[in-house]
């Protein structure tokens, strides 16, 4: 699949890139979508030999949805360089990290799933 040239002006669509490489199992592609301090800790526990960077990013697919039926930014106050998403999708609802790093939107941290009703 890989990268576009261009990055998505907004969250959002960034973010949806983003499960797409993941869904695709695109590693390279899922690296490049990454902040760069979330890379920085994938680096640390690949180094200390928890787990290869490979299989981190292979992993980040059994955290997403499969399918995504909403994204809403819930940003507050908004910011033009983070943003906290809330994404509805067919196994729950989730809160998604981006930050505005190196001209585009990049994933930041680890997926926090929220059931419904709480």
């Amino acid at each position: 699949m890989g990268c576009t040239s261009s990055s998505p002006a907004v969250p959002a669509d960034a973010f949806r890139d983003f499960h797409a490489v993941v869904q695709a199992g695109d590693i390279a592609s899922i690296e490049a979508l990454l902040s760069s301090s979330t890379r920085a800790e994938i680096d640390l526990a690949a180094a200390n030999g928890t787990r290869t960077k490979e299989q981190y990013l292979s992993s980040l697919k059994s955290f997403l949805p499969e399918t995504i039926q909403s994204i809403e930014d819930r940003t507050t106050p908004p910011n033009p360089d983070a943003a906290l998403l809330t994404v509805v999708g067919n196994n729950g609802i989730f809160q998604v990290e981006m930050i505005r790093e190196d001209g585009g939107w990049r994933f930041k941290t680890a997926i926090r799933q929220h059931l419904h009703g709480e």
